[in-house]
């Protein structure tokens, strides 16, 4: 079936999509769950709610995401403490909790998900 947008005369007819039927896309896979702990003291452990759009990839806490956290960590004084973090692709957002729990002035997640940042 076909769906035109009529109500401007002057120009050519805009072809209008149907909306899909509610059970169209198949419900998205359930959340999981891993902990993080942090390797400097306090030693927090970070409990994590991982989502995706694909199974391959959206429920995994990557390596590189665990790696940037530890380095950013051990390096706080010198790389977070008082400054402003960004993370685009956020995933989980593991390297901005981090920051957020080691000093940084701000972080923003704005690719992540997440309600909100940290001010």
């Amino acid at each position: 079936m076909t769906m035109f947008d009529e109500s401007d005369s002057d120009s050519e007819p805009i072809l209008l999509l149907p909306d899909e039927p509610e059970d169209f896309l198949p419900p998205p896979p359930p959340a999981s769950i891993t902990a993080y702990t942090l390797a400097t003291a306090p030693c927090e452990t970070l409990t994590l709610r991982l989502v995706g759009h694909n199974p391959l990839w959206g429920h995994h806490l990557w390596n590189a995401g665990r790696v940037i956290s530890e380095y950013l960590e051990t390096h706080a004084a010198r790389l977070v403490n008082g400054k402003t973090a960004l993370e685009l692709g956020a995933g989980a957002g593991l390297p901005a909790l981090t920051c957020a729990l080691r000093g940084a002035a701000k972080v923003d997640l704005p690719h992540s998900g997440a309600r909100g940042a940290q001010d």
